[in-house]
């Protein structure tokens, strides 16, 4: 996965999918096609939808998140970003905890990476 280790909150110093806010009149695909370019330089192809997800913070956040997923050929070196550093995260490292990601990341990469909707 490539993965950005935010500079900001929320989950600043934490590994977290690139994206963003939808703009006025955008939609979901629309918006993550453009946070990806704005944030990483690519132009992904294919996205493939994963799910929706719904996060809430007593005092942080409230948040839904449409769950898409791209495939590279190969990897990338990881161009630099305003938003945090992106790097290439194994899903072992995620789930061993051997990288710091937001407490319901695990559970959204197993469903991902089984490709089952939720």
């Amino acid at each position: 996965f490539l993965l950005l280790k935010r500079y900001k909150e929320p989950h600043k110093n934490l590994f977290c999918p690139v994206g963003g806010k939808l703009d006025p009149h955008e939609g979901p695909r629309a918006a993550a096609k453009r946070e990806i370019f704005e944030e990483t330089g690519l132009s992904p192809g294919h996205l493939k939808y994963c799910g929706v997800m719904t996060e809430t913070s007593p005092v942080e956040y409230n948040w839904t998140c449409y769950v898409y997923m791209s495939e590279l050929e190969s990897r990338i070196t990881p161009p630099p970003c305003d938003e945090g550093i992106l790097e290439w995260i194994d899903f072992d490292d995620i789930e061993s905890r051997r990288v710091q990601i937001p407490q319901t990341d695990p559970f959204v990469y197993k469903y991902v990476l089984a490709g089952k909707p939720f």
